[in-house]
């Protein structure tokens, strides 16, 4: 997990994706067909793609969060 990312829980979010497509890499070896590909290109790679926006999102919430802490926070 990184460092920057325990705090807002984005680490497991990204774990999960990762070990997603090492699973589907292997999977990939032996299913070749059509059906492998639209399964990748319908489903896998827009999940990617949304796993990274809400990571990003999770991530500027998280940075708006703590300023806002900080201002609020008593002289």
């Amino acid at each position: 997990m990184r460092p920057l990312d325990s705090p807002t829980g984005v680490g497991p979010l990204r774990d999960a994706l990762e070990k997603l497509q090492v699973a589907w890499g292997e999977t990939r070896e032996t299913w070749r067909d059509e059906n492998a590909r639209a399964f990748e290109r319908d489903f896998l790679q827009p999940l990617a793609i949304e796993i990274g926006q809400t990571a990003t999102a999770i991530q500027r919430l998280s940075e708006l969060f703590r300023t806002v802490r900080k201002d609020c926070e008593p002289w």
